[in-house]
């Protein structure tokens, strides 16, 4: 089992300014701090950064390539920006580190976010152009793909709470946006098949259960098979080849140069618990009495939430990676007893290939709704101060089967 590390590169790169998050930061964060700002400096110091990867001596690294780092304008590619990307990638093989692509991490260039992004179909043009240059340029260094990261994540978050850029409340266009999402991974399935690159294809898709609080039994249950139901919809339309309800009937092949995944990718979070509201949409608040955003990410996973998700995923007979695991917390006792625990409970899986487990993340970095206040890392960078954490020698013993 592969173990390593997952990232998204607008996280950790720093000074992306022709992005549509870029724009946002400045409506959504009054205190600059708070923005992603250089965060840790990845774009200019990615070679200090994998000394840090070799050290840990881990297996495999995944990151996005930001499509408006290499196309800031439309129909102008930036070469620089190729030129880095191409020099990232080759010395994460260098260093016998595989490396596993995302296409589309939650960002999008301005001029793309301008004219409707993912919203319209004929705009997945540009992001065919875009993926093809990019394969183009790095297939040579690429071992995996996960061409779209999170599809339902995304859609909650842009067009049914409006909390992303595109900051919009419509139904239709949430189910619109994620027809085009996954239209999305089948272009880059169709174009790995057609050049016939050596690299494998996977998804990415977020996982969470969401339990129902009330004493109407029958709906408990009810709400939990809903909500086992849309976390795997994105995997079910992408393994079957056909949209389903409610993104469609099953009636037609979404792509007619059908190429299969061969594995599917797992990004697990903790359970969250709610109740019924009668007066406050999305007509569900949280149990506890805390907002939305600190809801999703104060928690953590236990055994039952990895039983729960592999029995799901076993229907398929597909590989899986868990190409994210993260655990914000304030007490690193807490994040090295995670990264213990997942490990033990992964090995003990026998009848489902586990093909990885990629933790997030290397270091403390900016997270979309919370700013820099939320600490995943292994590492912390204070005032240029890098501190290793306990829970970096944890994994680097796991590693090394010390532990």
């Amino acid at each position: 089992m592969f173990i390593g590390l997952s990232s998204s590169s607008y996280h950790i790169e720093g000074g992306n300014t022709t992005s549509d998050w870029y724009d946002f930061e400045k409506k959504y964060y009054a205190d600059e701090a708070e923005r992603c700002g250089v965060s840790v400096d990845y774009w200019n110091k990615w070679p200090e950064h994998h000394e840090y990867l070799s050290d840990l001596g881990i297996h495999i690294w995944r990151n996005s390539i930001e499509w408006s780092r290499i196309e800031p304008q439309k129909g102008v590619f930036d070469q620089d920006a190729i030129e880095i990307y191409h020099q990232i990638l080759l010395d994460l093989k260098k260093r016998n580190i595989k490396t596993v692509v995302t296409f589309f991490h939650f960002v999008l260039p301005k001029w793309f976010s301008d004219i409707g992004g993912f919203e319209k179909k004929e705009n997945l043009v540009y992001f065919e152009k875009f993926v093809s240059k990019c394969l183009t340029e790095f297939s040579d260094s690429i071992d995996y793909i996960t061409p779209v990261n999170e599809t339902m994540s995304y859609i909650m978050s842009s067009y049914v709470t409006g909390y992303f850029p595109a900051g919009q409340k419509s139904i239709v266009k949430s189910l619109v946006c994620a027809r085009n999402l996954i239209r999305a991974h089948f272009i880059v399935a169709e174009i790995i098949a057609e050049k016939k690159y050596d690299i494998m294809l996977g998804t990415a898709e977020h996982i969470r259960f969401v339990s129902l609080e009330s004493r109407v039994k029958p709906l408990v249950k009810l709400f939990d098979l809903v909500s086992s139901y849309f976390n795997c919809l994105p995997t079910k339309c992408i393994v079957s080849n056909r949209f389903h309800f409610p993104l469609g009937f099953g009636l037609l092949p979404i792509s007619k140069k059908f190429k299969d995944v061969d594995f599917l990718g797992i990004q697990l979070y903790h359970t969250v618990n709610l109740k019924l509201s009668y007066t406050k949409f999305p007509f569900m608040l949280p149990v506890k009495d805390v907002s939305w955003v600190d809801l999703l990410y104060d928690g953590k996973l236990d055994s039952e939430d990895f039983s729960k998700v592999l029995n799901l995923f076993k229907v398929y007979n597909k590989p899986v990676m868990f190409t994210e695991l993260g655990l914000h917390t304030t007490s690193d006792e807490e994040r090295t007893n995670f990264l213990n625990d997942t490990v033990s409970v992964l090995k003990s899986f026998k009848d489902i290939e586990i093909l990885g487990f990629l933790y997030f993340t290397l270091f403390d970095v900016f997270e979309w709704l919370s700013g820099h206040s939320k600490k995943f890392g292994l590492m912390s960078i204070d005032n240029s101060l890098v501190t290793k954490k306990n829970s970096y020698y944890t994994l680097k013993n796991i590693i090394e089967g010390k532990s």
